[in-house]
């Protein structure tokens, strides 16, 4: 009977670790477990690690795009449609995913273009000409599809699409007595590529070229602003 008594109390003292072998020996036990990348980084975020902030761009920029037969009311008979006054069309755009590593991104933005034209008028016994010159402002809201899965280390291929809520500014001129605010909502669509701007340069880290094609369609007072062109712009990142 003792004898059991004392198997009984060293096996509780080793179950507690209260021997001090056996708690050496606790000590120095290891437990692996492999898990897969994507389980660990979730273990690791659910224990208080912070969430990746989605990726943001400053986008700025030209483009060749103008409408094609775009007119206004006119108090000159035979007014011809407006063409790009010389300059090409500014933008300036925000740019962010919508999630981390997403291939989805919004964009929000702004654009500028100034289009004139020019009529001349027979009167008895002479000609004149008559000039007006509008400023189109534009801003922009749209998204943009760029498949991670065959981007490169140099270059990444996008589409996208977006609403374009359109201002025509015209000022009084022989056109039209007291000027006037024209507006519309056109529809743009791109499709282009981004290229990595860092291989040749480190100081170029997180800086992009962003080279599309882009037309509209869609109308501003009833007149068409359909057009296409290519633009080419930086991407810089946030």
């Amino acid at each position: 009977m003792p004898d059991r008594l004392m198997s009984w109390i060293l096996g509780a003292a080793f179950a507690l670790g209260l021997m001090p072998g056996a708690a050496a020996r606790a000590s120095t036990e290891t437990i692996t477990v492999d898990l897969p990348p994507s389980r660990l980084e979730a273990k690791v975020d659910q224990s208080g690690g912070s969430q990746p902030s989605p990726e943001s761009w400053l986008n700025v920029g030209a483009s060749s795009w103008a409408p094609g037969g775009f007119s206004l009311p006119s108090l000159i008979p035979s007014a011809p449609a407006f063409q790009s006054s010389g300059l090409p069309a500014f933008y300036v755009n925000y740019i962010v995913a919508l999630a981390p590593a997403s291939d989805w991104t919004l964009k929000f933005g702004a654009n500028w273009l100034s289009l004139g034209r020019t009529v001349s008028i027979q009167n008895v016994g002479f000609a004149s000409s008559e000039s007006e010159t509008i400023q189109l402002f534009s801003l922009r809201a749209g998204i943009e599809y760029a498949p991670i899965s065959i981007a490169t280390r140099y270059f990444s291929p996008y589409i996208g699409a977006a609403l374009l809520p359109s201002i025509a500014i015209v000022p009084s001129s022989s056109f039209e007595d007291t000027g006037n605010i024209y507006g519309g909502i056109p529809l743009e669509f791109a499709a282009g590529s981004r290229f990595q701007l860092d291989p040749l340069s480190d100081a170029l880290r997180g800086v992009e070229f962003d080279l599309a094609a882009v037309g509209t369609v869609g109308t501003v007072e009833h007149s068409s602003v359909g057009g296409i062109g290519i633009s080419g712009g930086l991407r810089l990142s946030l």
